[in-house]
């Protein structure tokens, strides 16, 4: 999951009135939270609208989602995602220039970049058939789109909670480093664990709707599926 983060720093500053440096540092890293605002994070997520393509058959949809045994696949969707990181560090200083502390800033974009349902093309020429698989696929958009913003409200309180009150020193590019590894290695796993859980829900809903009824358009949908067969 790619992550374009980009930075700008905010300065507070801190005077050092008291005598001594070791006295001065000290009584600054103790003002310093108070110095700054908390540290905060905002997550947004942005949906793409759904692409219908009959490029492909049911078998060729079929191996695209790599379904074990024999059966017949009419439809599948497929989703693209991506995320971009927006850092913006307050930190304070001391009156001769020094860094003392920082506290982030963190703007998050969960997008999905493109969502494609495949219908099969021995469909395209059931009006019935085809509208009656586009509406099970469109469950699974609405369950991509359900679990993008659910993550995205999940891992925002995460975030909150662990940077609310969080300090950190250093100049700017060890804070940027810093930053950018906390997110590749503590939140993007995080996040892909909260995205995976659309996993489970999709295939409830395929479990739930099989296209067994006999009923469905007089009976064309199982006609297509068994000649596919």
């Amino acid at each position: 999951m790619p992550v374009v983060p980009r930075s700008a720093i905010a300065a507070v500053l801190i005077g050092l009135s008291l005598a001594g440096p070791q006295a001065a540092a000290s009584d600054a890293l103790d003002a310093c939270p108070a110095q700054l605002p908390a540290g905060a994070v905002r997550i947004t997520t942005r949906h793409a609208t759904p692409h219908l393509s009959y490029e492909h058959s049911a078998r060729e949809i079929r191996r695209r989602l790599d379904a074990p045994g024999d059966g017949v696949t009419l439809g599948m969707t497929q989703t693209s995602s991506a995320v971009s990181v927006d850092i913006i560090v307050h930190r304070a200083v001391s009156s001769k220039g020094g860094p003392v502390c920082a506290r982030p800033e963190i703007g998050i974009e969960l997008a999905h970049t493109s969502v494609e349902i495949l219908l099969a093309s021995e469909i395209q020429g059931e009006p019935c058939v085809a509208d009656a698989v586009l509406n099970h696929e469109m469950v699974h958009v609405a369950i991509e789109h359900e679990t993008l913003d659910w993550a995205g409200r999940s891992l925002e309180a995460q975030m909150r909670d662990y940077y609310r009150e969080r300090v950190f020193d250093g100049d700017e590019t060890t804070l940027r480093t810093q930053l950018a590894q906390e997110f590749e290695q503590r939140w993007s796993p995080a996040l892909e664990a909260l995205l995976g859980m659309a996993k489970l829900k999709h295939a409830e809903h395929d479990e739930r709707d099989r296209y067994a009824d006999r009923e469905i358009c007089g009976g064309a949908l199982l006609r297509i599926a068994r000649r596919i067969e």
